[in-house]
């Protein structure tokens, strides 16, 4: 599924509104138990259109409203209280992350799915800080998104591979990039890993104190913001090996 320019958003009642997104799908084809509700934030009008449709054909999913701007996105998920919200990062008024961070503050237990059709390590890191449940390709197949949308609530960011494989695809070294020393790799390796710096610094020996100070250099030194960018830049880098 690619990016499609269309101009307008999808027909509402005024700007932004969320509309109905039940699209004749009949109650009784329901499946057995609760059904999960999703919203969806996007401003391409062909997108939203299709993904309604094939949301609403799932007998455990049901699509409950769409919103085409990051305000009103917000503003509904507090009205619908929807389950799940699929969430484009780039919105008319500000971007899907920021309107994802206000949503999980104000409800929890809203599952928030992020799309993006131009991943980066700055959006992945932002997305995993805002509280998203998955990252995803709009050019993801329809099963992956539905996969995404049904995927349980979790600590753990779920990724697109096909995202995570251009965002960890080789670059020249930037001006400036710096070697990490021997231990500033090893905690990396233990980051890349999700232990958090209490994790760490038990497992080296040291103090609290000297593990966030290695984990300070090793943002300062890859030029990131979290343990999330730090782990996809060291790679990127080849200074240290995701695979498996």
């Amino acid at each position: 599924m690619s990016d499609l320019d269309w101009g307008a958003g999808p027909p509402s009642d005024d700007a932004g509104r969320a509309t109905a997104c039940s699209l004749g799908v009949a109650d009784d084809d329901a499946g057995p138990g609760r059904t999960v509700s999703v919203l969806l934030v996007d401003d391409q009008r062909a997108f939203v259109e299709s993904i309604a449709i094939v949301i609403d054909a799932q007998p455990d999913l049901e699509c409950v409203g769409a919103t085409t701007t990051a305000a009103s996105g917000v503003a509904e998920a507090a009205l619908l209280q929807p389950d799940v919200v699929i969430m484009d990062v780039r919105l008319p008024d500000f971007d899907g992350i920021e309107a994802t961070t206000k949503i999980v503050s104000r409800h929890p237990d809203t599952r928030v799915v992020i799309l993006t059709g131009r991943p980066d390590a700055t959006a992945l890191a932002r997305a995993a800080t805002a509280g998203a449940t998955a990252f995803m390709m709009k050019s993801s197949s329809i099963e992956e998104i539905l996969d995404a949308v049904r995927q349980p609530a979790s600590r753990r960011l779920q990724i697109d591979p096909d995202a995570l494989t251009s965002l960890l695809v080789d670059h020249p070294v930037p001006p400036g990039f710096c070697e990490l020393t021997q231990r500033e790799l090893e905690v990396l390796g233990q980051l890349a890993e999700g232990h958090q710096p209490k994790q760490i610094a038990r497992h080296f020996g040291i103090t609290l104190t000297t593990c966030r100070g290695y984990i300070k250099s090793i943002f300062q030194k890859l030029g990131a913001h979290s343990a999330l960018e730090a782990v996809i830049l060291a790679h990127r880098h080849g200074l240290i090996d995701l695979d498996g």
